[in-house]
């Protein structure tokens, strides 16, 4: 499975942002052979130190060339995924941080929706909101 991750728009792995601007971030994952039948079907994130989650979080069905938000289908919270959010530690340098985290499940019916998916080569996309929070420096990429 490849997974790429982007930043407000397909292919744009770079953005200028300020401190508690709020920005949407987009993964993209293939969509497996046999999805349909599979035991599960999870993604993933921990989020870098200097961000915060913010929600907003979307399940859908895009096709590879089509920009952000326009999909095929978008998938029900509940119904063809479910979010698991949370925290753990992480250490950079001789600092402790928490940071966000999140996994996205596909139910039964959602990899069934998702392997049924037509269009020219569907990936399933996972959009969720950010912020870059105090642990940033200026001009430090992320």
């Amino acid at each position: 499975m490849d997974i790429e991750k982007d930043v407000i728009e397909i292919d744009q792995d770079q953005e200028t942002l300020d401190v508690g601007e709020i920005h949407t971030w987009i993964i993209q994952a293939t969509i497996p052979a046999g999805l349909a039948d599979a035991q599960r079907y999870e993604i993933s994130d921990t989020l870098d130190y200097r961000l915060d989650y913010k929600g907003n979080l979307t399940g859908a069905v895009s096709e590879k060339t089509a920009p952000a938000h326009e999909d095929l289908l978008v998938l029900e919270e509940g119904t063809d995924y479910t979010l698991t959010t949370g925290e753990q530690s992480a250490t950079v340098g001789d600092q402790s941080y928490q940071v966000d985290r999140f996994l996205v499940s596909l139910t039964a019916q959602g990899m069934k929706k998702v392997a049924a998916a037509a269009g020219d080569a569907p990936e399933l996309r996972i959009y969720f909101d950010a912020v870059i929070n105090g642990n940033a420096a200026l001009t430090e990429e992320i």
